[in-house]
């Protein structure tokens, strides 16, 4: 696979590398370009001494050529040796260094993409030469006082750092210091966007006491875009009253580097600006943010063997673009579109080759899970709308079978502390489901096994290594599912291992996991690290760690994870943001107990260096400008604030203002849990989110019951007027009238399609996407037969309470009309299903048809 060529190359001895790291003599006011240059090879110099030797060896390969193109390869080799206070400290003084200078560098590349004229609105506020010298001067001066004294902890020393900058460029342009502070952290983006382009990052782990290493590879995706997306960018060379809303709003001195960087036309070639690396801090723009693809590759010496493959990303959600709110839907689509599209291609090639002589059964096709690693509880703060829109808009392309050659299973799993409150609170756990997404890999897992078990196939030794993983790792999951493990408590992080043994089994299967969280760093490097320690440990002792093993087990999980932690690859994905962030943001309760224990030097250094992502200045900034927006958007904050009323009190009278909400067990659940959890503090800070979320299902619903009201008396009218003009009727016809009558009995149960739902947002979307219009269609053929006195081929029916679960329809611009009765018994299955408070699509596995079908939690 290229992927181990690559890594074959890169360790080459006589490799020429970067070698070119030695401090160039600083020279004051030479032009923009030179300095930045100069600023680069010092960061370059700074990131090769922050890996202390010889503990870790460090090197970089720029222009590497792969394939067609080029890549530049990081390499770092860890020994496995013990991580002390010293190399620690190593690690900060020059991480330090890196971060001021990625700052430095950001100003500079900025100015270099900036006109600077005598009106106001310039970068930085520059209006003139005279200041332009000031601050490249200024700059070249700062650049050279990056050492900070001891004992000052990195935190502090940049926070100081900053505001020395902020004070000296105020002085010269009398730019306001809030705004100078936007100017330098909105400036870093573009920078790093240009400077991390084209970059495959390769970590190597020894283990100590033989030749065996771990290899962690990622490949960056970059910005692959779609044909959608990139008709959008295109629209920014355009008129200004044509160009995209969220472009307009931009600065100039941002608009400058977007059209100096985006093609004019789709002919142009697009491969340098979707080489470019868009970070989590461009979530302002469309696109995924902080894409790549995750291998695991064991070596014992000779051979590679590849372990693991994983797609690692942010959110879905461009959460900064600057778009009205009905708008952003379509962007969310976009880039789901954009990361499905994309391995859906991948999986789809990758399973055929690994299962070539295998025959599956037609329901088997290749499976893509999105898993996200978001707190959507009602305590969480932007996770909550972060999972929601971005599973919004996965189900819709799912039920609207873009991809029919794949499956898709779409879940979140908590990672962070607020896991807490979903899987140890009864009602709230109950309400989120969040094993929905499991039990249906689960399914899936099952109809897999009957497949690779059948007599007509035969499994070499690689698939019957995956057969004995998909098999222990199903075992394990359902071990999860059916304990408690409440001795545990709070010592082991339980979500992980579930997250990580559900990734496990997909991959096992020839499937594809993509798992994000809010940025694509912390949460999903640390899944990332749990994963690929649960799988290494497979593959050595051939059996899987378990969640509760103990003494020698135990043992030898932690000392995997320690040295995977310790080889610093995913705190170095992690800093792809801002250089010389070298950390990953955890709270405690992330990491299992003993494992912190093992690790406790190097995790404090961990979350000392992911704090200098956003420094002290950055967060106060951020925050001031999301409580600006929220008081732009806000028409009643005033009022709010005056009229303070207790989240029970909200609720009641959302069902005061719709009173179908009272008859919904998911309000139920709801109100059990505010009275759980009305004493935290957090939980009032964000229960109108949740609520607003809430409301807008309900309206969804009151309009579907109107819509399915109006098709209901549409229905009885035709058989009323059918039968008055038909007063006898021939055994055709009745056949035909009791399909219709099926339909009107669904139709005419409306309110159980809604009441036991646990996921209003997942219902609507079934009804909206696939029952109704299937319904409307399935109506109007038969209509049309009865009409024209046409009888289809028609098999007999059961009632609804008699009709098992069947399959999944096609879109209903492809439905096999000449087969309505089919149509029926599925819309049947679906009004069973979702009547009784199931996830609204159920498993595929129990499905007769091989059409798409899609599982979500909700």
């Amino acid at each position: 696979m290229f992927i181990i060529e690559i890594v074959k190359e890169v360790k080459r001895e006589d490799l020429i590398t970067n070698t070119d790291i030695s401090s160039p003599k600083l020279i004051s006011h030479k032009p923009i370009s030179f300095l930045l240059d100069v600023t680069k090879k010092r960061i370059r110099e700074y990131e090769t001494k922050k890996y202390p030797t010889p503990l870790y060896k460090y090197k970089r390969i720029p222009d590497l050529i792969h394939g067609t193109g080029k890549v530049t390869a990081t390499y770092v080799h860890y020994n496995g040796s013990e991580f002390t206070k010293e190399h620690a400290e190593t690690m900060e003084v020059n991480t330090l260094k890196v971060r001021k200078l990625s700052l430095i560098a950001g100003i500079l590349n900025m100015m270099s993409f900036s006109t600077f004229s005598n009106v106001e609105g310039n970068y930085l506020n520059i209006t003139n030469e005279e200041q332009l010298s000031l601050v490249i001067e200024l700059l070249t001066n700062l650049s050279k006082d990056i050492v900070s004294p001891k004992p000052i902890e990195a935190t502090e020393s940049i926070d100081k750092f900053i505001t020395r900058l902020i004070d000296e460029i105020q002085k010269i342009t009398k730019l306001k210091n809030e705004d100078l502070i936007t100017h330098i952290r909105t400036a870093e983006r573009y920078f790093v966007a240009e400077y991390k382009c084209n970059q495959i990052l390769i970590n190597e782990a020894k283990v100590r006491g033989g030749s065996n290493s771990i290899l962690q590879v990622d490949y960056y995706f970059g910005n692959q875009l779609t044909l959608d997306q990139k008709k959008e960018f295109i629209r920014i060379h355009r008129p200004e009253k044509d160009q995209p809303l969220w472009f307009s709003r931009l600065p100039s001195w941002e608009k400058n580097w977007l059209i100096n960087q985006v093609p004019k036309t789709l002919e142009e070639s697009w491969e340098h600006f979707e080489s470019l690396n868009q970070s989590s801090a461009m979530t302002h723009i469309p696109g995924i943010q902080n894409a790549r693809m995750n291998y695991l590759v064991a070596c014992d010496g000779e051979n590679y063997t590849i372990l693991s493959r994983s797609f690692n990303t942010s959110t879905m959600v461009p959460y900064e673009l600057d778009e009205p709110k009905e708008n952003k839907a379509t962007y969310v689509k976009q880039t789901a579109n954009q990361v499905l599209g994309h391995l859906s291609q991948q999986v789809t090639t990758d399973f055929n080759k690994i299962w070539e002589n295998i025959t599956f059964d037609k329901k088997i096709r290749p499976l893509i899970f999105v898993q996200s690693l978001l707190s959507d509880t009602v305590l969480a703060k932007a996770d909550t709308h972060l999972a929601r829109e971005q599973k919004k808009a996965i189900q819709e392309i799912s039920l609207l079978e873009t991809y029919p050659q794949v499956q898709i299973i779409t879940g979140n799993d908590p990672m962070n502390f607020l896991r807490h409150a979903s899987f140890l609170s009864g009602n709230l756990s109950k309400a989120l489901g969040h094993w929905n997404h499991t039990d249906a890999i689960l399914n899936y897992a099952e109809q897999f096994i009957s497949c690779l078990e059948s007599p007509k196939n035969t499994l070499t030794s690689e698939q019957q290594f995956r057969f004995d993983l998909i098999k222990a790792t199903k075992k394990e999951l359902r071990n999860l599912r059916d304990e408690q493990f409440n001795s545990q408590g709070l010592a082991r992080n339980f979500v992980a291992f579930k997250a990580a043994y559900t990734s496990i089994l997909v991959e096992a299967m020839g499937g594809v996991v993509s798992t994000n969280c809010k940025s694509g760093k912390d949460r999903t490097g640390l899944e990332e690290l749990y994963k690929n320690a649960i799988i290494y440990y497979y593959s050595l002792y051939k059996t899987l760690p378990k969640f509760d093993d103990e003494k020698y087990s135990r043992k030898r999980f932690v000392a995997i994870f320690v040295l995977l932690f310790n080889s610093m690859k995913a705190q170095e994905a992690a800093s792809g943001n801002a250089p010389g962030s070298l950390g990953l943001k955890l709270d405690p309760t992330m990491l299992c107990a003993d494992i912190q224990a093992e690790i406790e030097i190097s995790y404090k250094l961990s979350t000392i260096l992911a704090k200098l992502n956003k420094p002290l200045s950055f967060q106060k900034n951020e925050a001031k400008a999301k409580s600006k927006l929220k008081r732009e958007n806000s028409v009643s904050s005033f009022l709010n604030l005056k009229k303070k009323v207790s989240p029970l009190e909200e609720l009641s009278k959302l069902t005061e203002s719709h009173p179908i909400a009272e008859k919904m067990e998911i309000v139920k659940d709801l109100r059990e849990s505010m009275r759980e959890y009305q004493s935290q503090s957090d939980f009032e800070l964000q229960r109108k989110q949740y609520l607003a979320d809430l409301e807008e299902d309900i309206k969804e619903v009151e309009l579907l019951k109107n819509k399915l009201e109006e098709f209901e008396q549409e229905i009885r009218k035709f058989v009323e007027s059918h039968n008055l003009l038909n007063k006898k009727l021939n055994n055709e016809q009745s056949k035909l009238l009791r399909q219709i009558d099926l339909i009107l009995k669904i139709v005419s149960n409306r309110d159980e399609l809604f009441f036991k739902s646990k996921d209003l947002m997942s219902t609507v979307q079934q009804l909206q996407l696939k029952i109704i219009p299937t319904a409307e269609a399935v109506f109007n053929h038969v209509k049309k037969s009865l009409l024209e006195n046409k009888s289809p081929k028609i098999t007999p029916l059961s009632s609804p309470k008699n009709v098992k679960l069947l399959g999944t329809s096609k879109s209903p611009s492809h439905f096999d009309l000449d087969r309505p009765e089919s149509k029926v018994r599925e819309l049947i299955a679906r009004y069973n299903e979702l009547s009784i408070g199931k996830t609204p699509i159920s498993p595929d596995t129990f499905y007769s048809s091989s059409n798409f079908s899609l599982y979500s939690n909700a």
